[in-house]
């Protein structure tokens, strides 16, 4: 929302870098003057056009930081971690473009509390993430596209979607250890994960439970939270589902 594309242009510098094979790459960085009043985000990155179509073809975050967002009563908080973001860019028959993928890499730099807040969905992944500089890497890809129907563009849509991403649960699927005995792709790590006890057995052990960095997340969260989140869930698809039928 606060990068190149979203928000306004004139709260950031750009500069020409090359053209190769009718590729046309800029440089982008958000001005200190709108910062954070304007755009309450740090960034920097570059991004790539076809000269011909005037089409985006990717964008690549070197540094985006939430430093600030303004919240509740005007209070500034400060974000934890920093991350870089590397977008591709897709388009449907009708020229709508869409993320058709996605990759970002998070390194967690200062403890939570404080200034330093996260919200609900962006909490750490493994206790103490700022002492052991945790570094989170997440990869999604879209295969097609379909607009979002009017009947759905609604409050109750983005309602359910948030409520059903508030409290992240991860069930253990034993045909899915089955098909794919090894995960991650280095040995390295893969082989750390396993050091004291094999990945299938933590998540047998965690399954059907709300992860995040320390008990202190999940101070308000009941098993009332988490059955709204498992309905959320359910009623976000079974939205989606129906308009096939």
């Amino acid at each position: 929302l606060y990068g190149p594309i979203f928000s306004n242009s004139k709260h950031f510098t750009f500069k020409r870098l090359n053209v190769e094979d009718n590729i046309h790459t800029i440089s982008f960085q958000t001005k200190v003057s709108a910062y954070p009043k304007k755009n309450y985000c740090l960034s920097t990155g570059t991004l790539s056009f076809d000269i011909h179509s005037n089409k985006i073809i990717d964008i690549n975050f070197s540094f985006f930081d939430y430093t600030y967002a303004e919240l509740r009563r005007g209070r500034e908080r400060k974000f934890p971690f920093k991350t870089e973001v590397s977008v591709k860019i897709g388009y449907d028959a009708e020229g709508h473009a869409y993320i058709s993928q996605c990759s970002c890499s998070t390194t967690w730099n200062y403890a939570v509390g404080g200034k330093n807040i996260v919200l609900g969905e962006i909490r750490p992944s493994r206790p103490f993430a700022a002492k052991n500089q945790l570094v989170e890497k997440e990869f999604w890809s879209c295969d097609s596209y379909k607009a979002i129907p009017d009947s759905l563009r609604a409050e109750e849509t983005t309602w359910q979607a948030w409520r059903g991403d508030f409290i992240r649960v991860g069930v253990y699927n034993q045909d899915f250890f089955k098909n794919h005995p090894y995960q991650i792709s280095s040995t390295d790590e893969y082989q750390q994960l396993n050091r004291y006890m094999s990945l299938e057995e933590q998540y047998k052990r965690n399954s059907d439970k709300p992860y995040g960095g320390s008990a202190i997340d999940f101070v308000n969260v009941g098993g009332k939270d988490l059955e709204r989140s498992s309905l959320a869930k359910r009623k976000l698809l079974e939205m989606f589902n129906n308009l096939d039928k």
